[in-house]
């Protein structure tokens, strides 16, 4: 477990996910945690989602999609 902010790049990230396709794509951040999720997985190397059956579908769109618009530091997320 590290500080996003005491380290420059983290190996790994383990977490969830709201809905995994077949092909692995993915929706996350229906929780609220939107904006940080992105910046630890942008700030790791390898990103890896446990999800149980229930989480995946044949195709994306059941859950509803987040969106948040954040202007702040938005070109190291880009």
């Amino acid at each position: 477990i590290a500080d996003l902010n005491d380290t420059a790049q983290m190996d790994v990230t383990i977490d969830g996910a709201d809905e995994v396709d077949p092909s692995l794509d993915g929706i996350k951040g229906g929780g609220g945690a939107l904006l940080f999720e992105k910046l630890v997985a942008k700030a790791s190397k390898r990103n890896i989602w446990v999800v149980d059956s229930r989480k995946m579908v044949q195709k994306l769109g059941a859950f509803p999609l987040p969106v948040e618009v954040v202007p702040f530091g938005y070109k190291h997320l880009v």
